[in-house]
């Protein structure tokens, strides 16, 4: 008996997967916002199972990448992999996320929960009492064997002291491409972590892809083997890829759409009803590409006895790289997927987040600059200083040069559809006092719409990258007036239109005048919403006469010069030192970009003047604004539909339009300040406009 112990003893504990260990010992919280707390069951989650088992470290590969749709509980998956290194293999362990804001996230909504709710890994850790060295801390957890420390990718500081042998990193598309001039943050913290090789480390990454190009989790799932989940149809049997486009739907002017699948193997009908059957039967296949010949991907449709086949295809030393989107989910139903698609057209952040959260792909900014003379061909016959059809308010920017002031005035609907409706050049030193009271006049101005009514311009926003201190002096002098912002664009991906401001000081002559704020630019991503619209615009109207949604409408007033400097940025594909590529806008060689620059700020104005807004509160706008149904002598409903939705804006000509043979006069240029709007959409601001 006694010999039969000690052999027992000495024998090696048997290897639990993650998967086994998550459904044994796995309590989700609450506190996380997952809608199943409790017990950990994995088949709510079945597409998590080999993905989780390939971070065991009884599991040969070294690297796993999960190309991954927002909600699909990967990072739970993670979570698991984490706990089961904790109770089994005890080891350091690096949790790398983007910036201090998401750390501060994983760690209370994340991390502290599986750490307190699971009574398995609760009793393992050390207690949160001091910082003695001793015990657990926030950031950093002990127990016994390892640790477990969550760091940041903008600082090289905390990747430099630690060696991990299990590195998660979270989010890893939105890490910067170079941290400290030291280099890519994940190859800084691998650097770190050789010495854990010939015991076999591990990595993985998991994040929603960034943008196509220089996105980071698509790279390293293009170098694994690519799996693909292959789901059989309930009628046939046959196993497939739910693609975007397999997804259908009956109707989209209200819930529910109808949502289903077409199979492509007989052309099933999977309604929604259905769902479950389908999603509940599936299998991971490497997908990669290869160049061997007798090594082909699998087909899109798959029979259930070559499953196995596929399965043990040559991975070629490629290691796990999984690709997942929300049709696949058991917790997400199709309609919702529906609905996320129609709420998104024809605004480019809405289709941004939609691609890359909904169907885990990346976005691709068409950064070649669109072709000036099609741009022509599409201007319309609205006269400049008018407001067509389907705009709603106003935003106006300028750029100062050396010796001239430089500004235009974009109307917008609502679907951040841009029309030009002015431009000009205020000639004359801006060092002086001259060309800025010329820009009170401007801004003094009043706009008529197809109706005869006068709109002022809602915001106002000054670049003051150049002769800064004069522009301060400008914006402090006449805040309260008018809106007006200090702008101070700035390079980078997912940036706001208008980050959080700054207060600077005003400065005359050695004199402090106060201070004022001074509003950070993402002038990137909107670029790329620049050409987008302009790319709509090129597109024309359909079959039916309706025009794209989003579209940039030009006046015939906008000439070559103007076309040319709007479009004089182009996206290039840069490698950084440490051989990182990444996306950036330069500007074409021997080319002016300044009505580039204004079309972007007054679209950053835009953003910024709507954050918030409710379908309520745009209804309301959209009332006040296009006017009372008696005066327009049209149906009010068709008043709600923006011009653009209804057709072309060219449309706006046939309407109404007391000044059409005189034209719209000059905006008068008086040096004083304009006084404030009094009843305006500015003036009453009812939740429409945010300061």
């Amino acid at each position: 008996m006694l010999l039969a112990a000690f052999a027992a003893a000495l024998m090696p504990a048997p290897i639990v997967s993650v998967s086994a260990w998550a459904e044994q010992h796995r309590v989700v919280s609450a506190e996380s916002g997952s809608p199943y707390p409790g017990k950990w069951h994995n088949d709510l989650t079945p597409h998590l199972v080999e993905f989780m088992d390939c971070l065991g470290f009884d599991d040969p590969c070294r690297s796993v990448a999960v190309k991954k749709s927002a909600q699909s509980a990967f990072s739970e998956g993670v979570l698991n992999a984490i706990g089961r290194a904790i109770s089994v293999e005890p080891c350091p362990i690096l949790v790398l996320l983007p910036s201090l804001d998401e750390q501060l996230k994983y760690n209370r909504v994340k991390l502290q929960p599986l750490l307190e709710e699971t009574p398995d890994l609760k009793r393992r850790i050390f207690e949160v009492v001091s910082r003695d060295g001793e015990s657990s801390t926030v950031a950093f957890k002990r127990f016994r064997g390892g640790f477990l420390q969550t760091t940041t990718a903008s600082s090289s500081k905390g990747l430099q002291m630690i060696s991990a042998r299990f590195r998660i990193y979270e989010e890893v598309s939105e890490y910067p491409a170079d941290v400290d001039g030291r280099g890519e943050p994940t190859a800084i913290a691998d650097a770190r972590s050789i010495a854990w090789k010939e015991r076999g480390d591990k990595a993985v990454f998991v994040s929603t892809p960034g943008l196509k190009g220089s996105c980071r989790v698509t790279a390293e799932f293009e170098r694994g083997d690519q799996r693909r989940l292959y789901m059989a149809c309930p009628h046939c049997g046959q196993y497939q890829v739910i693609r975007w486009q397999d997804l259908r739907w009956l109707r989209e002017d209200r819930r529910p759409y109808g949502a289903h699948v077409v199979c492509q193997a007989n052309g099933c009908i999977v309604e929604a009803t259905d769902r479950l059957a389908m999603i509940g039967r599936q299998a991971w296949l490497p997908a990669f590409p290869s160049a061997d010949a007798a090594n082909p991907a699998p087909p899109a449709v798959v029979r259930p006895d070559e499953l196995a086949a596929w399965r043990g295809r040559d991975r070629e030393g490629r290691e796990p790289s999984f690709a997942f989107w929300q049709a696949q989910s058991k917790m997400v139903p199709w309609d919702e997927i529906v609905h996320a698609w129609l709420q998104a057209q024809g605004d480019p952040q809405r289709l941004k987040a939609f691609w890359q959260q909904w169907l885990g792909e990346p976005w691709e900014v068409q950064g070649e600059a669109p072709e000036v003379d099609r741009l022509l061909e599409r201007r319309q016959k609205w006269g400049r200083a008018r407001i067509p059809a389907g705009v709603l308010f106003l935003t106006g920017a300028v750029d100062v040069q050396g010796d001239r002031l430089e500004w235009a005035i974009y109307g917008w609907g609502r679907d951040f559809s841009q029309h030009a409706i002015d431009h000009g050049v205020l000639t004359g030193s801006p060092e002086g006092d001259e060309v800025w009271l010329a820009l009170d006049g401007i801004r003094a101005g009043r706009y008529a719409d197809a109706w005869g009514k006068e709109w002022p311009v809602d915001a106002w926003g000054v670049d003051a990258g150049y002769l800064s201190q004069r522009v301060y002096r400008y914006v402090q002098a006449r805040a309260g007036a008018q809106r007006i912002y200090a702008l101070d664009g700035r390079p980078g991906w997912k940036l706001p239109a208008l980050g959080t401001p700054r207060t600077v000081d005003v400065d005359y002559d050695g004199r402090k005048l106060g201070g004022v704020q001074l509003w950070p630019v993402g002038t990137w991503d909107l670029k790329g919403e620049l050409y987008w619209s302009l790319r709509q615009t090129l597109k024309g109207p359909g079959d039916d006469g309706r025009w794209p949604a989003g579209c940039f409408w030009l006046h015939d007033g906008c000439d070559r010069t103007f076309l040319e400097q709007l479009t004089a940025e182009y996206l290039a594909d840069v490698r950084t030192r440490h051989g990182a590529v990444v996306r950036e806008w330069k500007k074409k060689a021997q080319s002016r970009n300044e009505q580039h620059d204004l079309a972007v700020y007054a679209r950053a104005l835009a953003r910024h003047e709507t954050i918030g807004m409710t379908d309520e509160a745009w209804t309301r706008l959209e009332v006040e604004r296009l006017g009372p149904v008696a005066e327009a002598q049209l149906d009010l409903a068709a008043l709600w539909v923006p011009g653009l939705a209804a057709g072309s804006p060219a449309s706006a000509d046939a309407s109404p339009s007391p000044s059409a043979e005189t034209g719209q006069p000059a905006p008068a240029e008086t040096g004083q300040e304009p006084a404030a709007s009094s009843g305006g959409w500015v003036g009453r601001r009812e939740g429409w406009l945010r300061r």
